[in-house]
């Protein structure tokens, strides 16, 4: 193995989501692909930036405001693995059907994590994972030799059946974890995220946009009005099976 690998899809680098296959290109805040090309950045053996969150069994959701709206103030941005502002750097909590069928799709990504990921028994708690939303990440050597080979063989297993199997998207949510086996986020969260709220109070889809928007605008990060560009809220459709 090399000393240091990026792991990156096919799509060209650029900023933000704006649909499916080739339209997006992943990047938040101020990251450039550059910087995951860069080995051991601050000492640290390995290089995420979370975009997005998932949590079962609700369903819900977050995504980072640094993903979802381009060009805010410089205090706004970081290229760290977790927004700037704690908290603040996450959008509202928000729903989607589609987004809870794809995480509770049989046998669900609780038991998935449980069994191939963390492997320790599923205790039924929450699961909340952060996620660079692509799967893109650099890990050195030492990360990837962390887990023995036959742990990958059985990941690797899991999605041979399929031509985009469910398994997939669980693989993509839980990177961190199957490289960090000592910093599992099933046992402690890595950013501080926004309190838990009930379904009936999370955002829809079609409002999410619109929330950050504004929720950006009160707390002075959004520039001067025709300075910022939108993602679009990323939508969780179901992969197809033969």
């Amino acid at each position: 193995l090399a000393p240091w690998t990026v792991f990156t899809q096919g799509s060209r680098p650029a900023w933000g989501y704006h649909g499916p296959g080739e339209l997006s290109g992943h990047l938040t805040d101020s990251v450039r692909f550059r910087d995951y090309l860069a080995p051991f950045r601050n000492g640290q053996d390995s290089y995420f930036v979370f975009t997005c969150v998932s949590q079962f069994p609700s369903g819900h959701a977050l995504m980072r405001k640094g993903f979802l709206l381009q060009h805010l103030n410089p205090e706004a941005l970081t290229d760290e693995i977790c927004p700037s502002r704690d908290d603040k750097g996450w959008s509202p909590w928000w729903y989607d059907d589609g987004h809870l069928a794809r995480l509770a799709a049989p046998p669900n990504i609780s038991y998935f994590y449980h069994k191939y990921v963390s492997k320790d028994k599923d205790d039924g708690d929450t699961l909340t994972l952060a996620f660079a939303q692509g799967g893109r990440f650099a890990v050195s050597r030492a990360r990837i030799h962390a887990r023995p080979l036959e742990y990958y063989k059985d990941l690797l297993r899991t999605v041979s059946e399929d031509v985009n199997p469910m398994e997939g998207y669980w693989i993509e949510a839980a990177w961190y974890d199957i490289f960090h086996p000592e910093a599992l986020q099933s046992k402690r969260a890595l950013c501080a995220l926004p309190a838990p709220v009930a379904t009936s109070d999370a955002l829809r889809v079609p409002q999410l946009q619109e929330s950050v928007r504004l929720q950006a605008e009160q707390e002075g990060i959004l520039p001067p009005v025709g300075g910022s560009y939108q993602s679009e809220a990323y939508p969780y459709p179901l992969p197809y099976r033969y």
